[in-house]
């Protein structure tokens, strides 16, 4: 027990080495969620961060080590405490910059800009948080040296995964990620402070001026971050013309409600956005701006001969859900985000005939409590698609078996312009439903509905004074194509086993997330 309990009773400096090991992590997952609006979450975009993340921590660890040899212990000292006030410095320096620096990158190009973006933002924090490990190891190193490298690189990886579960659990639902990367700087910079008491006077009086003068700008950015994002948007002239009305954050991500406004600044359009990528609109008297919500209830009534229950996976704005149940349609309504279903309620219209559930859409239609549900609903966006395991056989196995034995998926997709991909996403869905259509809305999302036996289709006509583009509509219920599944008999399906659907679907994705950077106003992305 009591080599356990020395294990863990740390000294002053070992104590800032934990704080700066969990702040390198934190800013890991805060940088994946600030470079999102900007750069999608792509596989590419993950790779950018991990890629720089552990090149930037092997300098770190390499450049400490070269100055531990060639240094005495006064400057090792000086430098130990002086890295995490540069590194803090460099992280205020970031978040002051990057939401007009990211639009530009992502602008020029979404791969090679998130790697910019990466090393903005983690590169000079990193580098010095990792290498005052191994001066700390040249501090504290009495007999032997392995045994102090080992105790120092202990103590910041438990460092790690404290940051990790502070951020995922503390920080992120409650702070937008702007302010949460401020107090991760601001909460170094005391702890740097409040740990170098046995600097020399001199070297101590410049060490809490530097973190003094930081912090400052760091809890003036962080109070004032609605007011300095409006500066930086004064130039754009559609400034004037939009307003943040809503903002909530989440473990799934930053939703923002955004009015656009006429000459009289009233508004003439309500959007939703989730992570920059807009979700749903809606007009002054909650008529869909919309055109695929138009569509997926066309859909609904062209392959089902009668109102019956109807799950949606994916709530959104609740629109689908909300005319559905207007016609007498028994909807129920799945969404993970709690905060998604309470804001379409309160800014959207969705009212109480639609039966909302909080869950993620894998775990309900395994179970599929309620059903079964003729018609399945797929409207899975969470950033610029649905996640991976949301797109195996084995998720529409469950979805078909929730449909009962004569059910009907009708999917919401982003089709790729290469065939492979979409014959894959098709083999994937027809592992499941034996009967395929697919549809294409012009300038738009593609539409995959399955059925589970030959059904024989309703020629549904578009009722002018329910839908705002019913020529849109038309067309695209005009594109109808029959998928023959027999042509897709050796093209291999998405699975559990082997899910490499957005290796194959990431261009798509990154392509619709570069249509929302031609002119965008910086305080609606930045996060």
């Amino acid at each position: 027990m009591g080599r356990w309990l020395q294990l863990v009773m740390l000294s002053a400096r070992e104590a800032l080495v934990f704080i700066t090991g969990a702040t390198t992590l934190s800013l890991e997952v805060l940088a994946s969620r600030v470079m999102t609006p900007y750069f999608g979450v792509s596989l590419y975009i993950w790779a950018s961060i991990l890629a720089t993340t552990l090149a930037f921590l092997a300098l770190g660890y390499g450049a400490g080590g070269l100055v531990s040899r060639r240094c005495d212990a006064k400057t090792l000292r000086i430098g130990f405490f002086s890295a995490p006030i540069v590194a803090a410095c460099a992280m205020v320096l970031a978040c002051a910059v990057y939401p007009v620096l990211f639009v530009r990158l992502a602008q020029a190009d979404l791969v090679v800009g998130s790697f910019v973006a990466s090393t903005f933002l983690l590169a000079v924090p990193l580098i010095l948080f990792s290498a005052m490990n191994p001066l700390l190891v040249s501090l504290e190193q009495k007999d032997h040296p392995g045994a102090a490298a080992g105790r120092v690189f202990f103590i910041s990886t438990l460092g790690s995964v404290l940051g990790v579960l502070v951020t995922a659990f503390a920080m992120i639902p409650y702070l937008t990620n702007f302010r949460g990367i401020l107090l991760t700087a601001i909460v170094v910079l005391v702890a740097t402070v409040m740990i170098s008491r046995d600097l020399a006077p001199v070297a101590l009086r410049s060490i809490r001026i530097a973190a003094a003068l930081v912090g400052g700008l760091a809890l003036a950015l962080a109070i004032g971050r609605d007011s300095y994002l409006a500066v930086l948007d004064a130039g754009n002239p559609q400034s004037g013309r939009y307003r943040i009305v809503d903002e909530s954050t989440s473990v799934f991500g930053n939703v923002k409600i955004v009015e656009r406004l006429d000459r009289n600044r009233m508004p003439v359009e309500r959007i939703l956005l989730q992570e920059g990528l807009v979700q749903n609109r809606v007009g002054p008297n909650q008529e869909s701006l919309s055109p695929y919500t138009d569509v997926l209830s066309a859909l609904a009534r062209r392959h089902h001969s009668k109102p019956d229950a109807v799950l949606i996976l994916g709530l959104g704005a609740g629109i689908v859900a909300e005319e559905l149940a207007r016609t007498d349609w028994r909807v129920t309504a799945v969404e993970i985000n709690a905060d998604t279903a309470e804001l379409a309620k309160r800014y959207f219209g969705l009212g109480d005939r639609v039966r909302t559930v909080v869950a993620d859409a894998r775990t309900f239609v395994r179970g599929c409590p309620g059903g079964p549900y003729p018609v399945v609903i797929v409207d899975l966006f969470q950033g610029d698609f649905a996640p991976d395991y949301l797109f195996t056989r084995e998720f529409f196995s469950d979805v078909s078996h929730c449909a009962g034995p004569k059910g009907k998926v009708i999917m919401n997709v982003f089709l790729a312009r290469e065939p492979g991909p979409n014959e894959r996403l098709l083999a994937t869905v027809g592992a499941a439903f034996s009967e395929l259509y697919r549809y294409v809305m012009p300038l738009g999302n593609g539409f995959v509905v399955g059925h589970r036996g030959p059904h024989t289709l309703r020629d549904v006509r578009v009722d002018l004074d329910t839908t705002e583009f019913p020529s849109l509509v038309r067309r695209t219920l005009g594109s109808e194509e029959r998928v023959i599944l027999s042509r897709l008999a050796t093209v291999r399906a998405f699975s559990d086993e082997e899910n490499d659907f957005s290796v194959e679907f990431a261009q798509p994705m990154l392509e619709n997330r570069r249509g929302f950077l031609d002119d965008p106003l910086i305080r609606i992305l930045a996060n």
